[in-house]
């Protein structure tokens, strides 16, 4: 337990300072396992691309990307880890962040709003899927 702790601890203090002068990502507690960090940081060095090439394809224009939460939370799908992955560009500031994804609450919004899955064994993300237009 104690291990547990310190390593959570150590990977927190370690994984923060790469995010702070970027988009926010933020841990939803809850995931099926505690995601390791050298996964955070290929997320991290992938996602922006990920979301752009995806909004591209689909002729959509993202808001400015440091301006997005991002939240996640690790799930297994059909055996497989995975993390799942909510961006967006803005949200209530009375929602408690770390317990509800934002876009879970929203179904419109556009670009404002995606959601993409992670696969970690696999390595690469499912499609994104950002929100419709009211």
């Amino acid at each position: 337990m104690r291990y547990a702790a310190r390593w959570m601890m150590v990977s927190i203090l370690w994984v923060a300072p790469l995010y702070a002068e970027s988009e926010s990502w933020v841990h939803v507690v809850g995931g099926a396992f505690v995601v390791q960090a050298k996964e955070l940081e290929r997320m991290h060095a992938s996602l922006e691309r990920t979301v752009t090439e995806a909004a591209k394809a689909q002729k959509k224009t993202l808001h400015a990307w440091n301006g997005y939460l991002i939240q996640f939370r690790e799930k297994n799908i059909e055996g497989q880890r995975a993390v799942e992955l909510q961006g967006s560009c803005e949200h209530d500031s009375n929602m408690d962040i770390r317990r509800v994804f934002v876009g879970d609450e929203i179904m419109d919004g556009g670009t404002c709003y995606f959601t993409v899955i992670y696969l970690i064994g696999a390595g690469r993300y499912s499609n994104v899927l950002f929100h419709g237009y009211a």
